[in-house]
């Protein structure tokens, strides 16, 4: 069967970029069935009523559900859609992941305890940028000089 569903977090918000997969009870991935959520936490996958879906996503607890908890949508009236098999999974924030979130402008980098990057790691950031810069112009180069030979 085809089934749709959604990602939300504890107070219903959608989760974009979660994985959902076919799995066992235990969330072992099932064969390779999955599904990375769209900016509304959507989903669809083909499964069997007896399978469970998993949710992961960094920063949450790893979900998993039976498909038999889905519910099926009833046809909006006087409408040729037929009905829709849905499955609404929850996931918690996961306070052990321990994320820092960071933050980056040209100028300092900070994390969100207002600690700043020491200009030594910046200096070193910047010339891995420029070296990666120059590799990407001379590939560039020999590529055009390459084909314009042709």
């Amino acid at each position: 069967m085809i089934l749709t569903g959604q990602v939300l977090d504890s107070s219903n918000k959608p989760l974009e970029t979660a994985i959902v997969y076919v799995s066992d009870s235990k969330g072992k991935p099932k064969g390779a069935n999955s599904f990375t959520t769209d900016n509304l936490g959507r989903w669809t996958l083909n499964l069997n009523k007896s399978d469970y879906v998993t949710a992961r996503l960094v920063g949450y607890k790893q979900t998993t559900v039976p498909v038999s908890a889905y519910k099926v949508i009833p046809a909006p009236p006087m409408s040729n859609v037929p009905p829709t098999n849905a499955l609404v999974i929850k996931m918690q924030r996961d306070s052990s992941a321990n994320l820092p979130e960071i933050g980056v402008s040209p100028t300092t980098s900070t994390t969100t305890t207002g600690t700043t990057m020491p200009e030594e790691k910046k200096k070193n950031w910047l010339k891995i940028g420029l070296i990666a810069g120059g590799g990407l112009l001379v590939l560039g180069t020999i590529i055009y000089f390459a084909t314009k030979k042709k």
